[in-house]
């Protein structure tokens, strides 16, 4: 079956959605026979589900062409899920979940196995036929979906150039409107969601207040803790079945780098003025061997100060880079041990590397934030600095 046709992401999905909608009229059906309603409403449910189930799973299997053993694998996990939804154990786990959230997390899971198996097929056919891309191997996104399915065209082209942009945009939308949601419902007696935002937010002031002082840490925390999530959100995006890490590019790791330098820089010059800036690039000299080697020392702090932005943008870039490519080598890997068998299966090699990628991808993060953290307390005024700092 030709990897250019969805029909393996449509047997799962449509799998699972089958399965749902027929244990629903399953249930809507002994309802009505258990209270002796035998009327038009029981007659109702027993077409809907003969007549329109069945009918729309003959058109799906023939009309669309869908997977018949990828409907089976989604028609299972619908399955599994409503029955193990059943079990004291799993509704202690969830918290006595709502039929809304079995339902989403049975959609959840089918739609991430779809995609795991669409990409490890592709990845691994990839890989046998050696017509696989220039750049380093990485598991494929639903841009990626999209460019392959859809073939050449405007919009394609857009959406393949602005890819990083893209993921970069929706990981600003879903992380900054979960904290503006959490910000609008604060309450005295706060919900799971305002104790974890709580949390962060105070070991992000902690750390920073820990360097720069209580007065100036409270200054820059906006910057700084926006800095760290943003990074460390696009850091685990690559982790997430359909999206993509936009700091394994040069490009959104060096844009960082330079909003870190800019932002550094501006602050230099606003807390010691012009005047007071250009003392500090030159070194503070106050006597003639200090002036002589300014020019000096102008040249070697300004070298450095060129030199931070690009460090920070390729150990993030570096980093997050080998993890991406780590994780599409080994998907690659457990998609090929599985070739003989035709089918869009692997074995999940990657996965302990999954935890690893986890672990790395906050200490980048935490590292990218410190830095910056100590460029911005190396320039402010030394003797106030040290006083916020002992005031601290």
């Amino acid at each position: 079956m030709s990897l250019g046709k969805p029909a393996w992401f449509l047997g799962l999905w449509t799998g699972s959605l089958w399965g749902l909608a027929n244990a629903w009229c399953l249930v809507r059906t002994a309802r009505c026979v258990v209270s002796g309603k035998r009327s038009w409403r029981l007659a109702g449910w027993i077409g809907m589900k003969f007549i329109g189930l069945y009918g729309l799973l003959v058109w799906l299997l023939i009309g669309w062409r869908v997977s018949p053993v990828g409907w089976v694998i989604g028609f299972t996990i619908s399955l599994i899920g409503l029955c193990a939804a059943q079990y004291p154990s799993f509704r202690l786990a969830f918290l006595r979940p709502s039929s809304g959230q079995v339902i989403a997390l049975i959609l959840g899971i089918s739609w991430t196995a779809a995609l795991l198996c669409w990409a490890g097929t592709a990845c691994a056919f990839e890989a046998a036929s050696g017509s696989g891309p220039a750049h380093p191997p990485e598991i494929p996104n639903f841009i990626t979906l999209i460019t392959h399915w859809a073939g050449h065209g405007p919009v394609v082209e857009f959406l393949h150039t602005w890819e990083n942009g893209i993921f970069a945009f929706i990981i600003v939308f879903i992380v900054g409107g979960a904290m503006a949601l959490e910000a609008r419902s604060l309450a005295l007696m706060p919900s799971r969601g305002q104790v974890a935002v709580e949390a962060v937010v105070e070991g992000l002031e902690g750390m920073v207040c820990g360097v720069l002082g209580k007065e100036e840490g409270r200054r820059y925390l906006p910057f700084l803790g926006t800095l760290f999530l943003f990074i460390l959100s696009m850091n685990l995006a690559g982790l997430v079945p359909g999206l993509k890490s936009p700091t394994s590019r040069f490009e959104m790791t060096g844009a960082l780098a330079l909003c870190v330098f800019v932002f550094v820089q501006w602050t230099g010059i606003r807390r010691l003025g012009v005047i007071g800036y250009l003392d500090h690039m030159i070194g503070q000299p106050r006597d003639p061997v200090g002036w002589i080697l300014s020019p000096l020392m102008l040249f070697i702090h300004g070298i450095g100060e060129i030199v931070k932005p690009i460090s920070l943008a390729l150990r993030l870039f570096g980093n997050i880079m080998g993890e991406d490519t780590l994780l599409g080598v080994f998907v690659t890997l457990g998609a090929l041990c599985m070739a003989w068998s035709h089918l869009p299966i692997g074995i999940p090699l990657h996965l302990p590397f999954v935890f690893l990628a986890i672990i790395f991808s906050v200490v980048q993060a935490l590292v990218f934030t410190s830095l910056s953290m100590i460029y911005i307390y190396m320039m402010l005024p030394h003797q106030e600095a040290q006083e916020a700092h002992e005031g601290h």
